[in-house]
C-alpha cells in the first residue's frame, strides 16, 4: 500500500524534467506528484519520510503562529492521541507503523 499525505503544492511536477524529478526523490525521499483525486498529494516512498511528515502534522497545532495547544494529544482533530495513547477517535485512521 502506498501512503499519500497532503502537504505540498504539486503543480511543479509538470514543469520538472525527468532528471529534476529523480534528483528530488534522491534528496527528499519522495516526489511531489499530481494525483487524480488530490493535486496536493505527496507520495511517501520511505518510512523516514512518512514519519517526518507525520511528526510535522502532529506538531502543527503547537506552532507559534497557531498556539492551539501545548501538547499534540490535546488537539481534538489530531491523530497524535492514537499514536501516543492508542485512542482511535477516527474510523478512517490507519496505523502508519503497520504499513512499513
Amino acid at each position: 500500500m502506498e501512503f499519500v499525505i497532503v502537504s505540498v503544492n504539486c503543480s511543479v511536477q509538470r514543469r520538472w524534467s525527468k532528471p529534476r524529478r529523480r534528483q528530488a526523490v534522491r534528496q527528499l525521499g519522495y516526489l511531489p506528484t499530481a494525483a487524480k483525486r488530490d493535486s496536493l498529494a505527496v507520495h511517501l516512498f520511505t518510512q523516514d519520510v512518512a514519519y517526518q511528515k507525520l511528526n510535522y502534522i502532529h506538531a502543527n497545532p503547537l506552532a507559534a503562529h497557531w498556539q492551539l495547544v501545548t501538547d499534540p494529544c490535546d488537539y481534538k482533530y489530531s491523530s497524535a492521541r492514537f499514536y501516543e495513547m492508542t485512542e482511535k477517535n477516527f474510523t478512517f485512521l490507519k496505523d502508519l507503523r503497520e504499513e512499513f
